[in-house]
């Protein structure tokens, strides 16, 4: 299978062993759904993977060269710019490129607020900028660290339902940390389960409908939901004695 290669890998940092001798396959064109406990190193898995963070062993093979795409937790868009300014501002100034920042902006509800700044919007609205900013970059690997996470479960739902088409117009290759099984559910090919001390691959799960679902009471979604939860059930917390440790 092609695709991103991570073969025996460690990572460690002060007081606490992340990885060691980890390896995963991360196939291209689909989106990878990384799940388990806090502070198991799902976000060190993604600076991995973004060029960010070196492991200290091992290989990394099948990466693109040159910046990936990103979206993080948080927004992080620049104060001073609007909405529109900051999803065009990873795009070259040609026509072509402001009509998919239009259209982005049209699919995930921002063309009213395509002249407001950050501190004019609520925090729904500013993870959709960021989204729309992932979206426009033209990068093959899309790297996404729970960027659902401020949306509430009604505006989740349409939120999730639109992504996916945006991103079955341009497939990439997509990793996407979560912790709710709304987002696996409804937007992954395959599914990781992380966990243990130091962390592995506990679960891989493939998504039973090809080409995804609108609906979470699909029944043929009952399996990989039940499937992620007993795996998920099955893992202990990381020790972190009393250190604040990477996620």
């Amino acid at each position: 299978m092609s695709g991103i290669r991570l073969d025996g890998i460690r990572v460690a940092f002060p007081g606490r062993l992340v990885f060691d001798d980890f390896s995963l396959t991360i196939p291209e064109g689909k989106i990878t759904c990384l799940m388990g406990p806090s502070a198991c190193g799902k976000t060190t898995l993604l600076r991995v993977l973004a060029g960010l963070l070196t492991p200290q062993a091992g290989r990394c093979t099948g990466l693109p060269v040159g910046p990936v795409s990103m979206v993080f937790q948080e927004p992080r868009l620049l104060p001073w710019a609007t909405v529109r300014e900051n999803i065009a501002l990873v795009l070259p100034p040609h026509e072509g490129e402001r009509t998919m920042v239009e259209h982005l902006m049209e699919e995930l509800g921002l063309a009213p607020y395509a002249g407001a700044y950050p501190h004019q919007l609520s925090g729904g609205l500013k993870q959709r900028v960021g989204l729309a900013r992932a979206l426009a970059f033209p990068s093959p690997l899309l790297l996404m660290d729970e960027p659902f996470l401020s949306l509430d479960l009604v505006l989740l739902s349409k939120t999730l339902r639109v992504f996916h088409r945006l991103w079955k117009e341009q497939p990439r290759t997509t990793v996407l940390v979560s912790h709710r099984l709304e987002e696996p559910l409804l937007l992954a090919d395959h599914v990781v389960v992380l966990g243990g001390a130091p962390t592995r691959p506990v679960a891989f799960f493939e998504h039973p409908v090809p080409h995804g679902v609108e609906d979470m009471t699909d029944p043929r979604l009952l399996p990989l939901e039940h499937g992620i939860r007993q795996a998920l059930a099955s893992i202990e917390e990381p020790r972190t004695s009393g250190r604040t440790s990477p996620s």
